[in-house]
């Protein structure tokens, strides 16, 4: 994930939007989220200060909610995200902590 031009102690800061990690489905694709926490785990292996910043809150919150699609009202699409966050939270704890990185 490392680009040629940075160095140990470089900053990179990473946004990945929904598309980039769920299925067609419309759900969290858990070999996208893998991917994902590999390459930044290989950017930090190369000394690269990483943060990290995800969508995808509200399609990780649809089917723990029993939805079957992204909802058009504002109450429910907070809901979805509320949950969601969690569930994909907990999901980048997961993966990161199994290349002994600390996610927050």
């Amino acid at each position: 994930m490392a680009r040629p031009g940075l160095e140990p102690g470089d900053r990179l800061v990473v946004k990945v939007g929904t598309a980039s990690l769920v299925g067609p489905a419309g759900r969290p694709d858990a070999h996208k989220l893998e991917s994902v926490c590999a390459g930044l785990a290989a950017a930090r292996t190369a000394g690269v200060d990483v943060i990290f910043v995800s969508s995808g809150a509200i399609a990780a919150g649809l089917a723990p909610l029993g939805l079957d699609g992204k909802p058009s009202d504002i109450p429910s699409l907070q809901a979805a995200a509320a949950v969601g966050q969690g569930h994909l939270l907990g999901e980048y704890t997961r993966l990161l902590a199994e290349k002994d990185i600390l996610a927050a």
